[in-house]
């Protein structure tokens, strides 16, 4: 492949890395569980945070969509009239998990912009 042909093919994986990160954002779903949480739900457009609520007193987690101007303890206690909790939130998907944390989808497709752009080059 030539050099004009690698650029095109750079900038239409750039342009499909764009493109792919405009979604929604989705998070895990739980109420109260001393489990690994794997219910997945895609958050609503007032929701902009992914939540992790843990319990303190009981050990058991919370997780679920969030407004991120709403996760403060203070905002948390109004709302939900609990108390001893521990409460973060992130803004990336699936990012309130206990389990390690997976790639967003742009490192993958980047991951797979720079393989193909080796193979391509030989």
């Amino acid at each position: 492949m030539n050099s004009t042909g690698s650029v095109a093919l750079s900038l239409a994986l750039v342009l499909l890395t764009l493109c792919a990160t405009g979604h929604a954002l989705e998070c895990y779903k739980c109420d109260y569980t001393a489990d690994k949480c794997q219910t997945k739900e895609i958050c609503g457009s007032n929701q902009d945070a992914c939540m992790t609520l843990s319990r303190t007193a009981v050990s058991v987690t919370r997780y679920g969509c969030r407004a991120l101007d709403r996760c403060t303890p203070k905002a948390v206690k109004e709302d939900l009239q609990i108390s001893n909790f521990e409460i973060s939130c992130c803004q990336r998907n699936l990012c309130n998990s206990r389990s390690p944390i997976s790639l967003p989808m742009t490192a993958l497709v980047l991951s797979l912009a720079t393989a193909l752009l080796l193979i391509f080059s030989l």
